[in-house]
């Protein structure tokens, strides 16, 4: 049976055909994306949407996809995850081979978006709202390039995805994540010493313990991937009182003295967005509640909410094709109970709001 309502089969072929012959490209992956663009589109026809923007375009696969609809720009940091590979070449690949029209991209900083006021008639972001470090200015600045009336489509995660998180990717791998981490992260003094080497403060400055462990869940975010997290580590440093450099010649210093501190590091569960000061803050933030304040608060009009994805059901096997076969199979009897569910028994849901 073909699970797919709202994508023709014929376009399906073509980006798994795409995939496989694309190295850079995870099939899987580009079936889940699929997937949750199927959802998407019902949305779509309901509204005029001949400007579209992409906030977190990664390699491309939606930004292509939404080119059925309409003029596209999408944006994205300039360095990427490092999961995403060569982004910016793969990016390009994709909408070289599937976008129906020219799709522009920008880069952007990370706290405000390269486009003029009241640009556009849609915007779109997937899995990026959980990783930006204001929520409420974040929504200020989509609604700032949205014309009067415009749309924007929200994916995100709800706290049963901070629960299943918790249980697959951190108890269920222990003690060997442990060990792993044990091997990974006793480089990080190393690490750190290197990052400021060429710019070394001219005199080091101890940080207490309560700094510490203030600071290392959202910090062990940057030491994994610098360039990614250069916003984060800017807030940290100023959240603290000192030079980046300073902070980071002080953590090295504390982690190369106390050995419990160490332990402490190698056991952390690390939360999905990296500016939560720990997991049990990135569990209260992900109430639908407060995602929705976060846009009553920008002055957007919320219009529905849908709940569309449940990992904590479908994807427990740690082999990734049979969690997307499983995916597959459950797509008939997911859209038969999303409207009668509430939003809180989902993983991921897709939020619409409306500027006035």
């Amino acid at each position: 049976m073909f699970p797919f309502q709202n994508i023709p089969k014929s376009l399906v072929v073509k980006y798994l055909n795409f995939a496989d012959k694309n190295k850079e490209l995870n099939r899987s992956e580009v079936i889940i994306k699929l997937i949750i663009f199927d959802f998407v589109i019902p949305i779509l026809r309901k509204y005029k949407h001949n400007e579209i923007l992409e906030i977190g375009c990664g390699q491309g696969i939606h930004g292509a996809l939404l080119s059925l609809f309409g003029n596209v720009k999408i944006t994205d940091l300039a360095q990427t995850e490092n999961w995403m590979g060569d982004a910016a070449s793969i990016r390009k690949s994709v909408l070289d081979g599937l976008a129906v029209d020219r799709v522009e991209f920008m880069s952007n900083d990370g706290l405000s978006l390269p486009y003029p006021d009241c640009f556009f008639d849609v915007v779109y972001h997937n899995s990026v709202i959980e990783h930006v470090p204001d929520v409420v200015a974040f929504n200020s600045e989509i609604k700032r390039v949205l014309k009067p009336g415009g749309l924007v489509l929200c994916i995100t995660g709800t706290r049963l995805l901070c629960i299943f998180r918790l249980f697959r990717y951190y108890l269920c791998r222990q003690p060997l994540q442990f060990f792993i981490n044990m091997r990974k992260m006793s480089h990080y003094p190393k690490i750190i010493r290197l990052l400021v080497s060429e710019n070394a403060p001219e005199k080091e400055l101890s940080i207490s313990s309560r700094e510490f462990y203030k600071i290392i869940p959202r910090l062990s975010h940057y030491l994994k991937n610098p360039a990614y997290n250069e916003i984060l580590i800017r807030t940290l440093a100023t959240e603290s009182g000192l030079s980046v450099n300073t902070l980071l010649s002080g953590v090295a210093k504390y982690l190369e003295t106390h050995r419990l501190a160490r332990v402490y590091l190698y056991l952390l569960p690390v939360t999905h967005g990296q500016h939560y000061r720990g997991i049990w803050h990135e569990y209260r933030e992900w109430g639908i509640n407060n995602w929705l304040k976060t846009f009553k608060e920008a002055d957007l009009i919320v219009v529905d909410v849908m709940p569309y994805r449940f990992q904590h059901l479908l994807e427990w096997t740690p082999f990734r094709i049979l969690n997307v076969i499983g995916y597959l199979l459950a797509i008939p009897i997911i859209r038969v109970i999303n409207k009668s569910i509430k939003v809180s028994w989902s993983s991921e849901f897709i939020l619409v709001a409306k500027k006035k």
